[in-house]
């Protein structure tokens, strides 16, 4: 009986999951650069600056105010709260270096839908919508008594591979087969105990020791 109903709570564990529909990502990379002289200095401190943003340019990816923006440019009938709890970013490869700098300043903005063919439009706009916002948030104009005449952004995101093509969300099993098989165990052994006890079959401590050792074995 135990066997039995370990394997049929696996099974129905495995039914739930599998009814579950699919869900799929898109994503698409954007570039962080600071605008500065081709100079070996200016380089150098440019790259810096634009590590320092990735932080920002992540969070600011999973924002309300992009994820509508996007909604906008694409007509969809969704919430800004919904789009932006499907989107994730980071930059690649990811971590920092010895100063808490981020490692990279290509960034990977990702959004999760049922849909595959409305999964590669949102995140292409949400990438869409994330450059054309850091560059308003620092665009610059230079005054007409300035020495230096510059207008533009004194940095932003620069599109750099839109996405084509979304790709399946592995449903992972083992978590939830195990979790059935466990309860499937554990309640068959209990009622089977309380049948025993209940037929005064079980007349040595003995068994009755043996029973939930072996119940508590399969639980942890």
């Amino acid at each position: 009986m135990i066997l039995v109903a370990t394997l049929l709570s696996a099974g129905a564990a495995a039914f739930v999951v599998a009814q579950k529909a699919p869900t799929y990502t898109a994503s698409a990379l954007a570039f962080a650069k600071v605008s500065n002289d081709p100079s070996t200095f200016s380089q150098y401190y440019g790259g810096m600056g634009a590590k320092l943003r990735m932080p920002g340019y992540a969070e600011l990816a999973k924002s309300r105010l992009v994820a509508q923006h996007a909604i906008d440019a694409i007509g969809e009938d969704t919430a800004a709260e919904d789009l932006a709890s499907r989107i994730s970013a980071e930059w690649e490869p990811g971590g920092a270096d010895l100063r808490g700098r981020a490692n990279s300043v290509l960034l990977r903005i990702t959004v999760t839908n049922e849909n595959p063919d409305l999964a590669v439009e949102e995140v292409n706009a949400v990438g869409s919508a994330l450059v054309k916002l850091s560059q308003d948030l620092e665009w610059y104009e230079s005054a007409v008594s300035d020495d230096v005449q510059y207008k533009g952004p004194l940095a932003e995101l620069l599109p750099v591979d839109a996405a084509k093509t979304a790709r399946e969300v592995p449903t992972p099993m083992s978590g939830p087969l195990a979790i059935g098989a466990g309860f499937g165990f554990a309640v068959s052994a209990l009622i089977m105990l309380g049948v025993g006890i209940a037929r005064d079959t079980l007349v040595t401590r003995s068994q009755l020791d043996q029973v939930v050792r072996a119940t508590t074995q399969r639980e942890t």
